[in-house]
């Protein structure tokens, strides 16, 4: 499994989250927890196991998407993360988004961390999206572990119905405020990392290079430096 790559660029993102506010001259920036492979892998095989215990897959609405849901929400609230199981109704079926926020840092500037759950029907989408789900995990529980000053608020989620249309994200968007999408400096999405050809892309929202679709929704040009510079 490729992961090694992509996770190093999860370490190193954690990272940059963890520049004290201000810093003095002689700060030197984290390089971030440690993501180790092996862990990824157990969390994977836990998802494989409820997979199997619940009809092989994980998809919305099922019993085994809840149990997935619940596996990874008791591991983040031992870690000390506040998690929120919110549900939604598609398809005539109760699907959840899980969010945990990680306590500390400028919550008026939160820098969130997604990847979607669910399966499709057909299997148990270890790949699709286990692969993501399982390294943000690690990664959730190593940043809270390395219990250092957070620069912004970090807030993780794992999103319900993606494999539907992108149900689940677009529900949590829809119900935030002005002012607490106003809060979020920046979202990454980590999607399939298991994957032999990966991609990695920046989306060119205020569309500065005059090419594709044309700018995002509001917000989606804005900069967010990874780093915080010395004073």
């Amino acid at each position: 499994m490729r992961m090694t790559t992509r996770l190093a660029c999860l370490g190193a993102l954690t990272g940059a989250l963890l520049v004290p506010t201000n810093p003095p001259a002689h700060a030197v920036e984290s390089n971030g927890p440690d993501i180790d492979v092996a862990n990824v892998v157990e969390h994977l095989e836990a998802l494989q196991d409820i997979a199997a215990a619940n009809g092989g897959n994980r998809a919305h609405g099922t019993a085994g998407y809840n149990a997935s849901v619940d596996h990874i929400k008791g591991l983040l609230d031992a870690a000390g993360y506040v998690t929120q199981k919110v549900a939604f109704t598609y398809n005539g079926r109760t699907g959840y988004n899980l969010i945990a926020d990680l306590p500390g840092g400028d919550t008026a500037n939160t820098v969130m961390v997604g990847a979607h759950l669910d399966s499709v029907s057909s299997g148990s989408g270890i790949n699709d999206n286990g692969t993501g789900s399982a390294a943000n995990l690690e990664v959730a529980l190593r940043l809270a572990e390395a219990a250092e000053t957070l620069t912004k608020h970090v807030r993780f989620a794992w999103w319900g119905a993606e494999e539907l249309g992108l149900v689940g994200s677009t529900k949590y968007v829809q119900g935030l405020t002005s002012t607490q999408r106003a809060q979020i400096d920046a979202y990454y999405n980590f999607d399939m990392i298991g994957s032999p050809n990966p991609g990695y892309f920046v989306y060119d929202g205020d569309n500065s290079d005059g090419t594709g679709s044309g700018p995002g929704p509001s917000g989606s040009g804005s900069r967010f430096p990874l780093t915080t510079p010395a004073s």
